[in-house]
């Protein structure tokens, strides 16, 4: 969490969740985009997934998203859709959206 260092611990992480797929609480497992996240590996999100994400930020209270630059291409199809433009710092990427 070099961001949180950088950043002089700027961001609140008490909702944040980092914690292995076995641990995860139910509430996060009820929502659909739960797993649409987990597995963008195996099956990228795409704008079709816009709505889902957009709620899934509204349901869990989501200020800010951040994510290394490394996956932007497979989260652009949503992050794009909100009309924010990421802010890079040293390859980590923030999406204010607050």
């Amino acid at each position: 969490m070099l961001y949180q260092e950088y950043t002089n611990m700027y961001f609140n992480l008490a909702e944040g969740y980092v914690a292995p797929w076995d641990l995860t609480p139910k509430e996060f497992l009820q929502n659909p985009m739960t797993t649409k996240l987990r597995n963008i590996a195996k099956k990228p999100v795409t704008s079709h997934d816009l709505n889902d994400f957009k709620k899934y930020l509204h349901d869990f209270k989501v200020n800010e998203i951040v994510f290394p630059q490394s996956e932007y291409d497979r989260l652009e199809p949503v992050i794009s859709g909100l009309g924010i433009s990421p802010v890079n710092i040293e390859g980590i990427l923030v999406v204010r959206l607050v």
